[in-house]
């Protein structure tokens, strides 16, 4: 499904390449590869990173967050406070209440 411009927003979380290669290694042997998105073309995710960070780096993106040093609900909190500021710059458009409240919801610890 399509959705009209103002409603997609595409979040990127970015770290530094020695980051992202230590955080694959604190996952179990069979997290870091085998059966996953990539692997007919990547056998470990360490080979996807090593092949595609710097075209990641091109992707654009209307939000993009640092997460090298940032625990994982930081980083949603952020994502959340960016999306909510990028509604805003198109507060003209009419949101769907029921797509605010779920955003809303969301936020709650």
């Amino acid at each position: 499904m399509a959705l009209p411009f103002p409603q997609r927003v595409i979040v990127k979380l970015d770290a530094q390449r020695k980051v992202l290669y230590g955080r694959i290694r604190k996952k179990r042997r069979g997290e870091q590869g085998g059966e996953w998105t990539f692997s007919a073309d990547y056998p470990d995710k360490f080979e996807f990173v090593r092949k595609l960070y710097k075209e990641f780096k091109k992707v654009p993106s209307d939000i993009t967050i640092d997460t090298t040093r940032l625990e994982p609900q930081k980083v949603f909190q952020i994502a959340l406070k960016k999306i909510e500021n990028y509604k805003m710059m198109y507060s003209n458009y009419d949101w769907p209440k029921d797509e605010v409240l779920s955003i809303k919801k969301l936020a709650l610890p």
